[in-house]
């Protein structure tokens, strides 16, 4: 699921299960939790397979990036180039990337009164033209209303031109955004972030008459005493409260396509793999929280509605439920890791938000300790205002993983009103939180179910979002990682799952035809993924070169401690354990013969990485 909509397959971004892939001969399959398929017994041939996109899903862009990372399928059609299988070869990048379009917009309406409000009987503004920064446009109806539609995930701004005659109205009055005009005197309104599949319609524009000016006469003032008053400072309470909520760390995997290998007879690909990037850099510290005032009181939000909550997991049955809150919460499935590195500090005269999520299996039905149908998740968000002036029109978004569903009614807030999130067929949530002062702090919580989960789904992935008036969008961190700004991800199963990635790279081209030839070298990146939910254990690299290469003296590096062995077509490297959703990576580079015999067309490579709790795989 390209969740970004950029034609690249990136190390957060998950594969798509169940979806239809058909081979050019006829034969046809669906892809697993994680969206792998494959085609085996292959004669030798031209082939290329058509994919059918889910239902509200659009296919990305072709051709973008490497062929290890990129869409292969037609747009349009979801159909890929002809690909010739030779006998004995596995091809494993053909691939296709989906995602999920999103929506933006809402009403230009007359402000009469021009408090900045939309008050009951305040009608639209129609004709009015009013655009996207990123180029679209479009003209309110004849309520006022406009929409924009197809957007890829990402950050937009809203521009309305006021026709003749009219003004912008105030903007941000109130408290309720979606009872107020997002738009300032110019009619630009503030960015706001859209994730895939993410409907956004509350950005609003007011309008007013401004009355006609009665001339007056001119008179000579007469001179007045004045004195400048003393201003009067008020002090500002910052509320405290705590709820109490039980959490887990929450691990945060990378996807897992399936290696590049070359010599069985399995057509092998995936319909969204992603490629685990290898940092190079130090990551860039963000701000740190100002100390957090002591609580005057403990508040632990009941979450067991009045009317049991109830859902429908298929068209035949109705499962009905009431959690306890009063027993003790099972720990989600997710392995202990280093916590998200500390911000160092909040610029002056700013808002900073922070906000963290955290994952409880508050309702296990058969108590296995997983997240099966039927359990129920718990989320606890913290959004802390750590800078030293108040954020206003302070919103959080959460869509939940598809695979979920809300529970009604189980949504709260330590602040503000919930706009959307408690009624019976809500897929998301929307709390308006309105001013948050420096230094507070809102606590929100909301349950969802398990519905449909299907065969080999190994997580669930759920992250919020925290728009304001003053600073880009926020997105919710797992605070017990090592990364900043990843979703929480719950783990349905705890064992290793190791796959490879391998690239190679033309670093020498004495001929510069773009082609590896004789007395040229090839650089080799190997990367091994655990992108299960448990270490994988004792973890061996075995790579044999092509029998037409050789081994550069001193090339081979591996990114974690290990101990190398190596001959002239010989790598065998013991990296260790590898924690869950880590990876290790491993180059080196190989240098071809100087006489190539005659007929030689390619150079074939593959590596082998075996263990002591996971299968071997190459």
């Amino acid at each position: 699921i390209d969740a970004d909509a950029d034609g690249t397959q990136d190390p957060s971004e998950q594969g798509a299960p169940d979806v239809t892939v058909q081979l050019s001969n006829g034969a046809s399959t669906t892809t697993d939790g994680s969206g792998f398929y494959s085609f085996g017994g292959l004669a030798p041939g031209a082939y290329s397979v058509t994919v059918q996109a889910t239902a509200g899903y659009t296919f990305t862009a072709q051709d973008r990036g490497s062929e290890t990372t990129d869409s292969d399928v037609n747009p349009v059609n979801g159909v890929s180039a002809d690909v010739t299988i030779v006998s004995g070869q596995t091809y494993n990048d053909l691939d296709a990337g989906i995602y999920r379009m999103g929506k933006l917009g809402n009403r230009v309406w007359h402000d009469i009164d021009g408090n900045g409000i939309q008050d009951a009987g305040e009608p639209g503004v129609s004709g009015v033209v009013v655009a996207l920064t990123s180029g679209q446009s479009t003209v309110t109806d004849a309520g006022g209303w406009y929409t924009f539609t197809g957007l890829i995930s990402g950050t937009y701004s809203v521009q309305a031109t006021a026709p003749t005659g009219y003004q912008i109205t105030q903007i941000n009055m109130g408290s309720d955004d979606i009872a107020d005009s997002d738009a300032d005197g110019s009619g630009l309104c503030s960015a706001v972030l859209v994730a895939a599949g993410q409907e956004i319609l509350t950005v609003d524009v007011g309008l007013y008459l401004p009355p006609t000016p009665t001339p007056t006469a001119t008179s000579t003032p007469t001179p007045t005493d004045t004195h400048t008053p003393t201003p009067t400072a008020t002090a500002t309470p910052t509320e405290t409260d705590t709820p109490t909520a039980t959490a887990t760390a929450t691990d945060t995997p990378s996807p897992t396509p399936t290696a590049t290998a070359t010599s069985t007879a399995t057509a092998t690909s995936t319909a969204t793999p992603t490629q685990t990037a290898t940092p190079t850099g130090t990551a860039t510290p963000t701000p740190t929280s100002a100390p957090t005032p002591t609580a005057t009181s403990t508040a632990t939000p009941t979450m067991t509605p009045t009317q049991t909550p109830s859902f429908t997991p298929t068209s035949t049955a109705t499962a009905t439920f009431t959690p306890s809150r009063t027993s003790t919460a099972t720990p989600t499935l997710t392995p202990s890791r280093t916590p998200s590195p500390t911000p160092t500090r909040a610029p002056a005269g700013l808002p900073w938000l922070l906000a963290t999520k955290r994952d409880t299996l508050s309702f296990d039905q058969n108590d296995n300790g997983r997240f099966d149908r039927g359990d129920v998740l718990t989320y606890d968000i913290s959004i802390r205002n750590v800078g030293s002036v108040a954020a206003t029109n302070v919103t959080f978004q959460d869509t939940p993983d598809g695979y979920t569903q809300i529970l009604p009614d189980s949504v709260s807030s330590s602040r503000g009103s919930i706009a959307k999130g408690n009624q019976i067929g809500d897929a998301a949530i929307q709390i308006n939180v309105g001013v948050l002062a420096a230094g507070a702090r809102v606590d929100i919580r909301f349950d969802v179910v398990a519905a449909g989960l299907p065969v080999g789904l190994k997580t669930v992935r759920n992250q919020g979002v925290v728009l304001s008036k003053e600073r880009p969008a926020v997105l919710t961190d797992d605070p017990d990682t090592a990364e900043s700004d990843d979703p929480t991800v719950t783990f349905r199963q705890l064992t290793p799952e190791i796959k490879l990635h391998k690239r190679d790279f033309l670093a020498v081209d004495q001929n510069n035809d773009g082609r590896p030839g004789a007395g040229d070298v090839i650089e080799y990146e190997i990367q091994i993924v655990n992108s299960g939910g448990a270490a994988a254990q004792a973890v061996t690299l075995v790579d044999s070169l092509d029998v037409n290469t050789k081994l550069v003296a001193g090339s081979v590096s591996v990114s974690v401690p290990a101990t190398v062995d190596s001959g002239d077509r010989l790598i065998s490297a013991a990296v260790g354990d590898i924690a869950a959703a880590a990876s290790v990576t491993v180059r080196y580079r190989a240098a071809v013969a100087s006489v190539l015999p005659a007929g030689v067309t390619q150079i074939r490579n593959q590596a082998l990485v075996s263990g002591g709790n996971f299968p071997a795989c190459a």
